[in-house]
């Protein structure tokens, strides 16, 4: 409901609000500054002090106390862990998530949660948001995407279930708006629109998220070494939910040594042509960058017997074949699951990329999005072909933290391809070399 204010007295303003508006009463109370409850279309915001199986959406202050098993432990989180995903996933395309998305996911969000399993969903909504808390609370990268995530969603659900369109808060609680003139004030009380109170509410949670997480980073967690803090180190590596490139297992025909000279100029994303040029004029890897882009050719399809050639051929213009046999060519035979465990490793995500440890001066592997400062990234891009004017898209993306877009619009660079035409988000180097391979009509796929 609209009102044109300009000729109303404070009083008739007041009164008109009262009486005509749908308005509710809003109050952040004690330190922790949370919504009272209000009942809004069914659905239910609480301060902590309520039961917690009688939320819906809340704050997320007061942690769970249920006892689970780790199998609902993990469980919980991952499926957690793919709404924030598909937010993620929407928002950098500045798609809306719609409805019936979100129902498919989170039932309760949409006020479709069959009463039968009310209870329950709610406990899952709190404890799978605190078990990600202490899951991302090791890095700021990790915390920031966890946080920013968790905003998104906490505010679209909120605005599926507010009908109301003016609020009355206190003033405290809205000085910002207030410094921009956009609120109503009478008797210590803001009157706020709905789109101002969301804005309001998730500031609000935002720091009560942050601290809270701070907070976890110093918590010791001796008793449970062995039992929660490989998981929570699972879930941080889970953040990549996509395709795994393990090879020639995944359907990918073979790539051959003579062949990556030319790929390495046509569809290796960033960072892999970066390892590859080095390993060129160097004939030498750090262990980081041979396990990065040694998996990424096993990814693309390069065999065991060609990568065993294709890294004694390069090492040795250096050392002798005794000496790489005996240093290196385990790790090569291992990572193709001959050696140790036998495990069948996959190529890295872009998310472990990011994530994982960063690259000293010597060494060449990580995200040049993530890893390189402004200077370095646009002298390598130049170097690459890219116009100066794509270079400040990208290098202005990589200072938004947008690694993956920044990796997107240079693949759209590269193919000639205008802005946000190429459909998807990059968020595998792998994904990258098949979307390349598909866009030239090389067909190796």
């Amino acid at each position: 409901m609209l009102f044109d204010i300009s000729n109303l007295s404070e009083l008739n303003l007041s009164e008109i609000l009262e009486t005509h508006c749908n308005l509710c009463s809003m109050q952040f109370v004690n330190d922790n500054r949370v919504i009272r409850r209000s009942l809004i279309d069914g659905s239910r915001i609480h301060a902590p002090k309520t039961d917690a199986d009688d939320m819906n959406l809340q704050m997320y202050i007061e942690p769970p106390t249920e006892d689970i098993t780790l199998v609902e432990f993990e469980e919980m989180a991952l499926h957690r862990l793919k709404v924030l995903k598909k937010i993620e996933e929407l928002r950098d395309f500045k798609i809306m998530l719609s409805l019936q998305e979100l129902s498919k996911l989170m039932p309760l969000a949409c006020g479709l949660c069959p009463h039968e399993k009310l209870v329950e969903e709610r406990k899952r909504d709190l404890i799978s948001h605190f078990i990600l808390r202490l899951a991302f609370c090791k890095t700021p990268e990790q915390t920031k995407w966890f946080i920013q995530h968790e905003i998104e969603l906490f505010k679209y659900r909120f605005q599926l279930i507010v009908s109301m369109n003016f609020w009355k808060i206190p003033f405290v609680d809205a000085l910002d708006l207030m410094r921009k003139r956009k609120v109503y004030l009478q008797s210590g009380y803001a009157y706020v629109s709905q789109q101002d109170l969301a804005t309001i509410i998730c500031t609000r949670l935002r720091l009560v998220i942050s601290s809270a997480m701070a907070v976890s980073l110093y918590i010791g967690f001796i008793e449970e070494e062995n039992r929660l803090i490989p998981l929570l180190n699972k879930l941080t590596s889970k953040i990549y939910l996509g395709k795994e490139y393990t090879g020639k297992e995944n359907g990918t025909k073979q790539i051959t040594p003579n062949m990556l000279d030319k790929l390495s100029l046509t569809s290796f994303p960033l960072c892999m042509r970066q390892i590859h040029v080095r390993l060129r004029q160097d004939h030498h890897l750090r262990h980081g960058a041979r396990m990065q882009y040694g998996l990424f050719l096993k990814g693309i399809g390069l065999s065991l017997e060609d990568a065993l050639a294709f890294w004694r051929a390069e090492f040795t213009k250096k050392m002798d074949s005794d000496k790489f046999d005996k240093q290196y060519a385990y790790n090569i035979r291992h990572n193709y699951g001959k050696e140790g465990k036998r495990a069948n490793y996959s190529a890295y995500p872009c998310s472990k990329i990011i994530l994982g440890a960063a690259p000293t001066v010597q060494d060449c592997h990580g995200c040049p999005y993530r890893h390189n400062d402004s200077r370095t990234l646009a002298v390598k891009l130049e170097s690459f072909g890219i116009s100066k004017e794509n270079i400040n898209i990208i290098i202005t993306l990589a200072k938004l933290s947008q690694y993956d877009r920044a990796c997107t619009r240079y693949f759209e660079f590269m193919h000639n391809m205008s802005e946000d035409s190429l459909g998807c988000l990059i968020t595998h180097p792998n994904q990258y070399f098949e979307l390349s391979q598909k866009q030239n009509n090389s067909q190796i796929w």
